[in-house]
């Protein structure tokens, strides 16, 4: 699952952890906005990875999960909290298996006249999870400092 967090803003440090404890409202809103940002970016990256979603079921299962304390943003697959199924045919589970691709069940042998359509070892992948990885990256870090400069603003240093 694609996960993002605010580790490369270290060179604002401790200084800018300092604010976030002390604005933690502000900090749990940027995490959201920054949660979106992510769902848009793997939605867009499921239509171009050449997967076959018109109706737009797998886009559907998208969803945004925050951390607790509002520390992190993800994006990743409706589960159990979201009131989705679980087990092997659940959204997380056929979301991998788009994702990752899987292992092709091959023919146990036992009729010899049958004759298997497919010739292959795995499923096609299409990792939109991966190509959603710089993009939300560099929107968690357009959020970030969009963040920051209304903490500044708000303190007369902007």
């Amino acid at each position: 699952m694609l996960n993002v967090d605010l580790t490369r803003l270290n060179g604002l440090a401790e200084d800018f952890r300092d604010l976030a404890r002390q604005f933690p409202a502000e900090r749990r809103a940027l995490m959201e906005t920054v949660g979106e940002r992510i769902r848009e970016t793997v939605v867009s990256q499921i239509d171009a990875s050449g997967l076959d979603d018109a109706n737009g079921i797998v886009k559907g299962w998208q969803i945004v999960s925050i951390g607790s304390g509002g520390g992190y943003a993800a994006g990743r697959p409706a589960g159990k909290k979201a009131g989705a199924p679980t087990g092997n045919n659940s959204p997380g589970a056929i979301t991998n298996y788009l994702n990752s691709g899987h292992r092709v069940r091959r023919p146990s042998g036992r009729d010899p006249s049958y004759h298997p359509r497919f010739h292959v070892v795995r499923t096609r992948e299409f990792p939109f999870y991966e190509a959603s990885q710089a993009s939300a990256e560099a929107a968690a870090l357009q959020e970030a400092q969009a963040f920051i400069d209304r903490i500044a603003e708000r303190m007369g240093g902007g």
